[in-house]
């Protein structure tokens, strides 16, 4: 991604939503959160989103979530404890032998971390900053 793409962050946001909307049966996004999860739900994405911040260990999430879904997208927040999280569901996970994306946080976290630190946030950000969203 380029600098210059900073200057477009709406639209960018907007493609990176458009891409994880409307995901097959066996994909899923994990979100840290049941309020990341409404927003990315206010956003429009109607993929199946599962929250990880449940009682349950990375390890345990990751055997229920290898039993149902081949790829998974992981979308946690951009501060230190989501990178954390967002590691090691991916290293879980790819021993598990599912298909692990961290391509879509990593883009969010470079085009919205001087406006929001989170998924959470991601709604109102884009509501303020395109004016397209209710």
């Amino acid at each position: 991604m380029k600098e210059s793409d900073c200057l477009k962050e709406p639209e960018n946001v907007e493609r990176i939503m458009e891409s994880i909307s409307n995901l097959g049966p066996e994909e899923a996004i994990i979100v840290e959160g049941e309020k990341d999860r409404k927003s990315l739900r206010s956003i429009g994405v109607s993929s199946t989103i599962y929250v990880i911040n449940n009682g349950k260990s990375v390890v345990e999430n990751s055997e229920k979530l290898a039993k149902r879904y081949k790829k998974i997208i992981i979308m946690t927040d951009w501060d230190r404890k989501g990178g954390q999280l967002a590691h090691e569901f991916y290293e879980q996970l790819k021993l598990l032998g599912v298909d692990v994306s961290l391509e879509e946080r990593k883009e969010l976290s470079f085009l919205c971390k001087k406006y929001i630190k989170d998924i959470e946030s991601l709604y109102e950000f884009m509501r303020t900053k395109s004016g397209r969203l209710g």
